[in-house]
């Protein structure tokens, strides 16, 4: 068993763009319930750049960060030791990300690892026909004014 477990976590491998420095960084908190019925909250990170944005969950980039520095080490035996700790360090690690902009202008890409497979699909931008309503609330000191938009079935309000 504990070969099959190397095997799957040798072969897995991080999904990087080439990603443009974040003029803006944007932390969401999400509850999930997953599949035994106990929630998790996981945090995910929107980094707008100029030209592309990407949102992910910084525990996973982490998580990742740290079994390249063992696979690093050629020691399997290190790596195979060190999955449980990892896996306490790291329980809400979530490997979806979302790309905008980039590798294509005006479309989005969905990546996500699941053993050695990357899956990944593109899509263009959805349109959203956004109606300004006379709501208005300050945020971070900035006067802004509430948006409600429908978008794949789902009515959204910014602001």
């Amino acid at each position: 068993m504990k070969k099959l477990i190397f095997l799957a976590v040798a072969l897995s491998t991080t999904v990087a763009y080439a990603q443009e420095p974040a003029k803006y960084r944007i932390t969401y908190d999400c509850d999930a319930q997953i599949v035994t019925g106990k929630s998790n909250t996981y945090r995910w990170t929107l980094d707008i750049g100029e030209k592309s944005a990407v949102f992910y969950n910084e525990s996973n980039r982490a998580f990742n960060r740290e079994m390249a520095e063992i696979r690093a080490t050629g020691n399997a035996m290190a790596l195979i030791d060190q999955l449980p700790a990892l896996g306490q360090k790291y329980p809400t690690k979530h490997d979806l990300q979302i790309v905008v902009g980039a590798p294509s202008s005006g479309k989005y890409t969905y990546i996500k690892q699941i053993l050695a497979s990357k899956l990944k699909y593109e899509e263009d931008l959805p349109v959203v026909e956004w109606q300004i309503t006379d709501s208005t609330k300050t945020i971070c000191e900035y006067e802004c004014q509430q948006a409600v938009g429908t978008m794949y079935g789902r009515t959204w309000t910014e602001g």
